[in-house]
């Protein structure tokens, strides 16, 4: 199964319990769950590449069924148990599982899925904006880089039946070079034999190239996400990531779309 690269270690906890749709004009993201309590959703995700004009080719598409179920709960706890279908005829150990709080923010256990609950537990004002520093990572190659993340609840297509939230993440040559760096080093470690003792003089050689070739790069995430208000369980969530970069002739991008929705609309809505 393909994991989320998307993986939070920061999560918002709430102000306070109540009614999500407060009348100060804030939003509360809450999970009103229930041991037994299932969803299905279909995930897509496709791979362009990109040239230098923006023009995309599609590398791949994938799809998969992803069941959730409510395993176990207390007073301050959810349990969830992830199975896709590629994976059904496993057994029980082929399961992922994860808890949340009572709100359902992601507190432990697998983590590829918990960027769906990035909102969960957030008391948010409709018309501020949020920032956040958080790791992203396999930016290049393994590399992880520390961002800004920002995000707002979008007030036009919010009701009492749902809340939409956005989020970006952006960051150009200045945040990135540090981690284009290194993956020029372990590419030559790899396919040179360069071992650590060949750091120093890789770095001259390699501030020299940037000197007389100056590297451009780009990063982008973007993220949408409809989430219901009555249940707390999302209604649709769509991830979209550029990585681009160029140096004097030579440039690579890469763009990489994932959706996620339910396969039932909740109660019959």
């Amino acid at each position: 199964m393909k994991k989320l690269i998307l993986t939070l270690s920061a999560l918002l906890c709430a102000a306070a319990l109540g009614a999500q749709m407060m009348p100060d004009s804030t939003v509360q993201v809450i999970a009103y769950w229930e041991v037994g309590d299932k969803m299905d959703y279909t995930l897509v995700e496709k791979v362009f590449d990109l040239d230098a004009e923006g023009a995309e080719t599609l590398r791949t598409s994938a799809s998969e069924n992803v069941h959730f179920e409510v395993v176990a709960a207390t007073d301050s706890t959810y349990t969830l148990q992830v199975r896709v279908d590629e994976r059904s005829d496993q057994g029980p150990d082929a399961a992922l599982e994860f808890v949340t709080s009572h709100l359902g923010a992601f507190l432990s256990g697998d983590a590829a899925f918990s960027s769906l609950l990035f909102f969960h537990g957030a008391r948010l004002d409709q018309d501020r904006s949020y920032a956040l520093e958080l790791p992203y990572t396999q930016i290049l190659g393994s590399g992880t880089a520390t961002l800004e993340n920002r995000f707002q609840v979008d007030r036009e297509l919010t009701d009492d039946y749902s809340v939409v939230l956005r989020s970006e993440t952006e960051a150009d040559e200045k945040q990135l070079l540090p981690l284009v760096r290194n993956q020029a080093f372990a590419l030559l470690q790899e396919r040179e034999g360069l071992t650590d003792e060949d750091y120093n003089d890789f770095l001259d050689a390699f501030d020299e190239e940037i000197r007389t070739k100056p590297v451009k790069a780009y990063f982008g995430e973007y993220i949408t996400e409809e989430i219901h208000l009555g249940t707390g369980w999302p209604l649709h969530w769509v991830f979209d990531r550029y990585v681009e970069f160029s140096q004097g002739k030579t440039y690579q991008g890469v763009h990489i779309t994932r959706e996620i929705v339910p396969e039932d609309k909740i109660g019959g809505e």
